[in-house]
């Protein structure tokens, strides 16, 4: 159940706080109050989702709180929202995602208005219906599953039959490919390898020049660096006897002179291994350019060209695997199919049963709420050719509110206060097989009066005896079958509007009540039918 309700900032609500009790909650006020916002607040809590311009005008945020309570457990739900569109939504002081709070909720709260009565005008909901009656949610999973793996399959078979075709179609342009990615080794990096290879043998011919110069320079030439070091040495061992320093220096030329030889050794071994050839040079030339076009080929890189190898290496030689592979998955696509059927025909036998019972209980029902001729079928037809997660079957709610007609679609002769009234009725007779804690009507008596009115009352009344129900109405006759009721209305201060909730006592209900029977004019007469009916 719903203890507690708060909101702040949302549309023309500036801070509201409601308490909720057991039993039958009544909620009355002039239309534009603001009823309909605490609607949206709860459909908040329970995960729906936030349009923007519900923040109240001038604010930054807005926020709506709940205290709930189910199977002895309390469960404190917070959601606010920012003007830049961000939100933050908490489950006990919790961060919680939308996804597990609306499994959550799914179980608290029911909230029954105007757009749940257009669902039955949905045939895509009318199934849904049928199965929360029968409740055989096990075997709609079970369902679910093995489509889900028959849909798997069919993904799969599709592809080997498409690699099997290709196999075929193209089997002589992959050997072609598969021969042309061979040319070459093909390895990661290989491209810049062969791009620095080509950059050397172009410029071999200028490195061995170079080369050849430097070696000229240092010991070839009359003025060798060598040559002169060795002039240098001899003049200086003339002064070795009177200066001391000299021997240092003599010993640092040796050096110089013994590194500057080991260079030129070094540097003719090197310039030995660089064998300038023009046809070198065009071969190198011809393998960078092939490598070019593998790459601009087969994906625009060598890991794409490797990876494009690769898989077409698998398809030639998965060839003669294809039809084993097809054969196995067609077997196991012919077992679940199997099971499938079994299990759907399960479900369909009964979905057939439990519409004959379902029909017959609602007819009753139909007639408190006034309908009082009114036939209601759940036709199903079966498809065993139908792969669906529903199973084989499709449903539609046809129905007949005369003597002697035949049944028909229900959009094409209900109004849309019989409409909310069969919508009723089917909440009334699903919440009875599987009651939830809460039931929200939102204005559930549209289009209707009188004695309907009553009856409806009288429903809700027997309803709140069993579970929490909160009851948006503007008839009397319903009102009056509270336990509890409260009143929104409109205030305004400093240009502002106000929305406050007040909880009635008896003599303030006798009031609103007596405003519900004769508007704005409230007479003597208004509230002695206004204590009658509170009486009755």
């Amino acid at each position: 159940m719903i203890k507690n309700l708060n909101i702040k900032n949302l549309a023309i609500i500036d801070e509201l706080h409601i308490n909720f009790s057991k039993g039958l909650n009544i909620i009355t006020g002039e239309t534009g109050s603001g009823k309909s916002i605490i609607i949206n607040a709860i459909d908040l809590l329970l995960g729906a989702k936030f349009k923007k311009n519900l923040i109240r005008t001038g604010e930054k945020f807005c926020e709506v709180k709940g205290e709930f309570l189910n199977d002895r457990l309390h469960y404190f739900i917070k959601r606010k929202f920012f003007i830049n569109g961000k939100s933050e939504t908490f489950l006990n002081n919790n961060p919680i995602s939308i996804k597990k709070l609306k499994k959550i909720s799914i179980d608290l709260v029911d909230v029954h208005g105007q757009h749940q009565h257009q669902k039955l005008l949905n045939t895509d909901y009318h199934l849904e219906y049928l199965d929360a009656y029968v409740k055989n949610f096990k075997e709609i999973n079970n369902l679910e599953k093995l489509v889900y793996k028959i849909d798997s399959l069919k993904t799969e078979l599709d592809t080997l039959l498409q690699k099997q075709k290709d196999s075929v179609e193209k089997k002589d342009l992959y050997k072609f490919q598969l021969n042309e990615l061979d040319a070459v080794n093909l390895k990661d990096g290989i491209d810049n390898e062969i791009e620095k290879e080509f950059k050397k043998a172009v410029n071999a011919k200028e490195i061995k020049m170079t080369l050849e110069n430097l070696l000229y320079s240092i010991e070839s030439k009359e003025d060798s660096l060598i040559a002169q070091l060795s002039n240098d040495k001899k003049q200086m061992n003339k002064f070795i006897n009177q200066n001391n320093d000299i021997q240092s220096f003599i010993e640092r030329i040796e050096g110089i002179s013994l590194e500057l030889k080991d260079l030129c050794y070094d540097v003719l071994n090197y310039s030995s291994t660089i064998n300038f050839n023009e046809n070198d040079v065009k071969k190198i030339s011809d393998k960078f350019e092939f490598i070019e076009m593998i790459k601009r080929k087969y994906g625009g890189s060598i890991n794409a060209a490797i990876s494009y190898k690769d898989n077409i290496k698998s398809i030639l030689s998965d060839s003669t695997e294809f039809g084993n592979k097809i054969s196995l998955i067609e077997l196991e696509l012919k077992n679940l199919n199997e099971k499938y059927i079994s299990v759907a025909k399960s479900v369909s036998s009964k979905r057939t049963k439990k519409a004959v019972e379902l029909c017959k209980k609602i007819t009753p029902i139909l007639k408190d709420v006034g309908l009082n001729n009114t036939r209601l079928n759940f036709e199903l037809a079966s498809d065993l050719n139908r792969i669906n997660r529903n199973g084989i079957d499709t449903c539609e709610i046809k129905i007949s509110t005369n003597l002697g007609e035949e049944l028909k679609p229900l959009n094409e002769i209900v109004s849309g206060g019989e409409l909310s009234r069969i919508m009723f009725a089917i909440k009334i007779l699903l919440q009875a097989k599987d009651p939830v804690d809460t039931i929200i009507f939102d204005e559930v008596d549209s289009g209707i009066s009188g004695k309907i009115a009553e009856k409806i009352g009288a429903l809700m009344e027997d309803l709140g005896g069993k579970r929490q129900i909160i009851c948006i109405t503007h008839l009397s006759q319903i009102a009056c079958k509270g336990n509890h009721h409260i009143s929104i209305y409109k205030s305004f201060d400093s240009n502002k509007t106000k929305v406050t909730a007040e909880k009635l006592s008896n003599k303030k209900r006798i009031i609103e009540i007596a405003s519900l029977l004769s508007g704005s004019s409230i007479t003597e007469d208004a509230k002695k039918q206004a204590r009658q009916l509170l009486l009755n």
